[in-house]
């Protein structure tokens, strides 16, 4: 079994194995890597600057293994935000990887066992995306950014709540 370590400060990811032989993973500014439920995987987005073609990768804790699983689209959206539903599913913010305003996307559910993205939450304009999200065992929690004049440089934010088990049942 392998141990992922971050380093904040220098913007790195080692893995240590059983032995204590440590490698660096060989990618640009990683978002700090988020264990699943069952500490055999977690997952990192690379690099993770704004305005960057960032891609979402996921580590296997028991093999050493590195792979991409959410790379930019063609339409250049990438992952911005990605936390563990359970273990072999991930919430993912997925959106414009270019441009100054665009923080947010849509909400994804990514499924590691068919490798299956489905939408959650899509927004329903041009002008409104989601930011941020939490969730515990029953509620999810999303912030929407709704901008309100033109040149989308004012905005109101708005929390809107679901359950868990109804997006489960839906995806």
């Amino acid at each position: 079994m392998f141990n992922v370590i971050y380093s904040q400060k220098n913007q790195v990811i080692h893995l240590k194995n059983e032995r204590g032989i440590e490698e660096v993973i060989p990618c640009d500014s990683p978002s700090m890597p988020i264990k699943s439920p069952n500490s055999k995987s977690c997952i990192f987005i690379s690099p993770y600057e704004m305005d960057s073609s960032r891609s979402l990768y996921q580590i296997n804790l028991e093999t050493g293994e590195i792979e991409e699983v959410i790379p930019p689209s063609k339409e250049n959206n990438v992952a911005k935000k990605a936390l563990w539903l359970d273990d072999n599913r991930i919430l993912v913010i997925i959106g414009l990887a270019y441009g100054t305003v665009s923080l947010g996307g849509d909400l994804y559910i990514y499924n590691f066992g068919d490798n299956s993205l489905l939408p959650v939450i899509e927004n329903e304009s041009d002008e409104s995306e989601i930011v941020d999200f939490e969730f515990n065992n029953e509620l999810l929690r999303i912030t929407i950014r709704t901008f309100i004049d033109d040149i989308k440089n004012q905005f109101k934010e708005e929390i809107r709540e679901f359950s868990i088990r109804d997006i489960l049942e839906n995806n």
